[in-house]
């Protein structure tokens, strides 16, 4: 019964580090950014912001239309007997709130894509944005002749 057990527990532990190894993300398989040309894949996170952007400007549209119909749906006259804390008044508003709230973070996110993009086209690292310049050594042979 011991043996039994060690068999499990030590196949237990050795499954779970065969399972546990780095994998790529399923994003970069899809994508295949890592064997674009760098002006590829600043296009790539040029639209991306751009598309970004766009939704965050919509987000925010959204929101506050819903807004702006949830406050004209609590002064209504055919909820005139209903309390303001009434579920069927505050919910529109709410999630107008949150809709044009949401849209901040949408719009910075396209925002930081931009400026990722801009990094990668200047050939600089998108993650740490210092470039490392490394000094460049051509081979080459000199010969020197002196004249006397």
């Amino acid at each position: 019964m011991k043996t039994l057990f060690f068999c499990i527990f030590s196949l237990l532990l050795t499954s779970t580090t065969v399972f546990s190894q780095k994998t790529k993300d399923k994003k970069e398989k899809i994508s295949g950014l890592e064997n674009l040309s760098p002006q590829a894949r600043h296009d790539y996170y040029v639209q991306m912001g751009n598309n970004q952007k766009l939704l965050g400007w919509f987000t925010l549209g959204v929101g506050t239309s819903m807004i702006i119909g949830g406050s004209a749906k609590m002064v209504s006259p055919s909820f005139k007997g209903v309390s303001k804390t009434d579920p069927r008044l505050i919910w529109l508003p709410a999630t107008g709130f949150v809709a044009a709230v949401s849209s901040y973070f949408i719009v910075r996110a396209g925002k930081q894509k931009r400026k990722k993009a801009n990094l990668i086209l200047e050939e600089e690292s998108a993650y740490i944005g210092n470039p490392q310049s490394q000094p460049i050594y051509y081979p080459s042979f000199g010969l020197s002749i002196p004249i006397n």
